[in-house]
């Protein structure tokens, strides 16, 4: 049995009443508006924000570098049915920028971090699949 409070393991998506609540959140929280602009509810930043384990139950992240250089950070096991699949992101996508703050530390990754609750519009560069491109979340 599980007790409360005990994170999912990190391959599984998440369960129980803060995964339930999460999961119906994120379906009502999200709308493509395009391949690469999406609507996205504040509560749903908002849950992000104050319980960031739900969000990352179900992928890895790792930086990504050329060299000794880091270019951003690269997301594992992403399924296109939970958060990171939902804002458009694919399994293997480098992350290499937030509202033109560079992901190649992790200085840069909390600031970039911080921002979601704040921002109205948030965009982020991704290198996908060999190909640069902008996703672009406007809050509502």
């Amino acid at each position: 049995a599980e007790t409360a409070g005990t994170p999912p393991p990190p391959t599984e998506a998440p369960e129980g009443e803060h995964g339930d609540a999460f999961a119906t959140a994120m379906k009502k929280g999200i709308t493509r508006v395009s391949d690469t602009e999406f609507e996205v509810n504040r509560s749903l930043i908002e849950t992000v924000a104050e319980n960031p384990e739900l969000a990352m139950a179900s992928m890895r992240v790792a930086p990504a570098k050329d060299g000794d250089t880091v270019l951003g950070f690269r997301l594992h096991g992403v399924r296109p049915d939970l958060l990171a699949g939902r804002l458009g992101l694919r399994n293997g996508d480098v992350v290499t920028a937030v509202n033109g703050l560079p992901m190649t530390s992790m200085d840069n990754v909390l600031r970039a971090y911080g921002l979601l609750r704040m921002a109205g519009e948030i965009t982020v560069e991704v290198l996908s699949r060999g190909e640069r491109h902008s996703l672009v979340y406007r809050m509502r």
